[in-house]
């Protein structure tokens, strides 16, 4: 999760933002993969080895607190690999994997 510094809309650490860990729900996941399933493929291809879902949740006033997509990043030219526990070995292993 990121949030912006007080008195600031961006979220980058630069200004000020900080980010803290969750652990989403088996709902959120399941709207996250949705979305990822629902983005164009040629056909016969596989799916991407990563993806990151960008979301935030509508305001509970005048919204039902459901997600929204803000973007699907499946170029990313950082791929937040401290926020992943073992990320560098699972990635590894996902494209060892499709060798």
């Amino acid at each position: 999760r990121k949030t912006a510094a007080a008195g600031e809309y961006r979220i980058q650490s630069l200004y000020g933002g900080m980010e803290s860990p969750i652990t989403p729900s088996d709902a959120d996941i399941a709207t996250a993969l949705s979305i990822l399933q629902a983005m164009p493929q040629e056909e016969g291809s596989d799916t991407p080895l990563y993806a990151r879902i960008d979301m935030l949740r509508a305001s509970t006033e005048g919204g039902d607190g459901g997600l929204m997509v803000m973007e699907a990043e499946v170029i990313e030219p950082f791929l937040y690999p401290v926020q992943g526990p073992d990320w560098g070995d699972r990635m590894a292993e996902a494209i060892a994997a499709r060798l």
